[in-house]
């Protein structure tokens, strides 16, 4: 029983993550699928920490949609220390199995599949989210042609900043985005050609990409070899334009359901039934799952390997409770009591004619009030307000007079101007930390200490700007994600062939976003270091419905020379904390950053 309330029952499905469970809520007395986040033995208490963030993480982004086509939040709890996210049961399995098993899709079913796909990120993307591992394991199918997007483990909100943990690939090689393979920041255009490898694996019956290969080579496939070509057919320019190298250039989910719309498959059941009962494990009226290597999977996407895109043949089935709660009991066995017969009319129902003739009766039994004129009511109308008028103007006067006090008001006193907020210590202590920042294991470590607010988590990547080379950045992050302390380090920045300068870090900088949403509010040099603040707005998705929503951070920036290295020191905090974030974090932390 987790929180008093939540009876696991049996695994659905394990993986890297976690393990998900068929679970019943003894409150509700519904069925439930209940994600445990698995921590892996001997994980440093740091490392525990950020795994426990993500599935934060992962409740946030799903508690934030509500649509037919996404997987339903129900609850979040922790239990000795270990998070557990409670979501809805669904009947069906993920894209994945069915094309392991049935082969690849009709033209009909693939764009029933993606309609529903594009329905889901649309409604994701206008409420900020990206998913950023769309792929055929996190995609639901049931019976009836129902689909559900799943696992929004590694989903960001682009309002708050990216946070990834060390070591791990966040997303499946095989169907991620060349952009963010390449270690730039996740933009809702990169579900889009995600989108675009799904539906390519869903008519060809394989991943566009070799999703069982080394995920190195797989991901420098992505983004230096050509982009695989689908077969000819009704999807097969759609596909082609979702998976372009421009992100600029992909279509809206908007623009793909209006193709899709009229290449979806006749109502009905979209796959055969027998296909399911196969699948489906028994309390959902499925046979015995007894193949080797495989168990019917849970909805929170905990079966697939997140590190390494694997989309085994289990990867994400999610069995909902539709229709179970009557079936199912504190103990798990029995069934209700049949309902009663209908009991036909009640004794004492009022039919509608009884109804009308009573009204009628009424209407004419009851006297007729004598109407005024509409004139005469207007001015009687005039008359009372001129009259209430004249008492409160009488009555104020009198008191004034007896507490001798002139009738008159006295003129208001100026208002005095408000008082600005003092940059007062509003964050948390900050304490020394020493961590490493080079690029790969056995490299010789490139140490640096730096002073650290005690209450914020640290995150690492691997990450390349712009046509700078890739760098490691090492972010610290506030509890509430709207403040971050950065130090990133580019090794040989400063050597041949390279020669980097400081203004081409700018630029690079500048061009990360589009024209109008930075702002460089100061820019200045020396030979080995120099300092740099820039202004920019987040811009969420917009829809007919929802407003565009901008976010506006403010970053200042240290930049140090060290030998060959570029040292880049930041911190980033929302814009109305611009003046606080400067003197308390910038000025405070920078100064203590010194590289061994």
């Amino acid at each position: 029983m987790v929180a008093g309330r939540y009876r696991l029952r049996s695994p659905l499905g394990h993986g890297a993550m976690g393990t998900v469970w068929a679970a019943f809520d003894e409150f509700l007395r519904r069925s439930v699928a209940v994600k445990e986040v698995r921590l892996p033995p001997g994980l440093p208490e740091l490392e525990a920490e950020q795994l426990k963030e993500r599935a934060l993480r992962e409740a946030r982004a799903i508690a934030a949609l509500t649509h037919p086509n996404v997987i339903t939040l129900h609850d979040v709890i922790q239990q000795d220390g270990a998070p557990f996210v409670v979501m809805e049961r669904f009947p069906g399995v993920s894209l994945a199995e069915l094309l392991a098993r049935h082969g690849p899709l009709t033209a009909g079913q693939a764009a029933t599949v993606g309609d529903a796909l594009a329905a889901a990120l649309e409604a994701a993307h206008a409420a900020g989210i990206t998913h950023r591992d769309v792929k055929p394991g996190n995609v639901l199918v049931s019976a009836d042609g129902l689909v559900k997007l799943t696992d929004f483990g590694i989903a960001r909100s682009v309002s708050e900043l990216t946070m990834t943990a060390s070591g791990i690939m966040l997303g499946s090689p095989a169907y991620m985005a060349p952009e963010v393979a390449s270690g730039k920041r996740a933009t809702p255009s990169a579900d889009m050609w995600s989108l675009g490898a799904t539906l390519f694996a869903a008519v060809e019956g394989r991943p566009p990409y070799d999703a069982e290969g080394d995920p190195l080579k797989t991901v420098d496939a992505v983004i230096h070899d050509e982009v695989p070509q689908p077969s000819p057919g009704p999807l097969a320019e759609l596909i082609s334009t979702l998976m372009t190298k421009d992100p600029d250039a992909r279509p809206l989910p908007a623009d793909v359901r209006r193709t899709l719309h009229d290449l979806r498959a006749e109502p009905g059941p979209l796959f055969p039934a027998a296909l399911f009962d196969d699948l489906l494990p028994e309390d959902v009226g499925g046979k015995a799952n007894e193949k080797a290597g495989g168990n019917a999977s849970g909805n929170a996407g905990g079966n697939a390997d997140e590190n390494t895109g694997d989309d085994d043949a289990g990867s994400a089935v999610s069995v909902a409770g539709n229709g179970l709660e009557a079936r199912e009991q504190s103990d798990g066995a029995g069934d209700p009591a049949p309902l009663a017969d209908d009991p036909g009319p009640l004794p004492f129902a009022v039919t509608e004619a009884a109804e009308r003739e009573a009204v009628e009766e009424m209407s004419t039994a009851l006297p007729q009030p004598r109407r005024r004129s509409r004139l005469a009511t207007a001015g009687l109308g005039l008359a009372a307000v001129l009259l209430f008028v004249a008492t409160l103007a009488g009555g104020f006067a009198a008191s004034r007079v007896l507490a001798g006090e002139p009738v008159l008001p006295p003129p208001p006193r100026p208002t005095p101007e408000r008082a600005q907020p003092p940059a007062t210590a509003t964050y948390a202590k900050a304490m020394p930390r020493t961590d490493n920042a080079s690029m790969l294991v056995g490299e010789p470590p490139a140490q640096f200490t730096i002073d650290v607010p005690v209450d914020w988590t640290k995150f690492v990547t691997q990450q390349s700007l712009g046509h700078l080379p890739t760098s490691t950045l090492i972010e610290y992050v506030s509890p509430d994600g709207s403040k971050v302390l950065s130090v990133e380090r580019f090794p040989e920045f400063f050597a041949e062939p390279l020669d980097g300068t400081f203004d081409e870090y700018v630029d690079a900088v500048v061009s990360m976003w589009p024209e109008g949403d930075v702002v460089v509010v100061q820019y200045e040099t020396e030979r080995t270091r120099g300092r740099l603040t820039y202004r920019t707005v987040d811009s969420g998705s917009t829809t007919d419905d929802a407003p565009d929503t901008r976010i506006a951070r403010t970053t200042f920036v240290a930049l140090n020379r060290l030998d060959s290295d570029l040292w880049v020191v930041s911190v980033t905090v929302p814009a109305e904390e611009e003046r606080a974030g400067r003197v308390q974090l910038f000025e405070r932390l920078a100064k203590t950053f010194a590289a061994q």
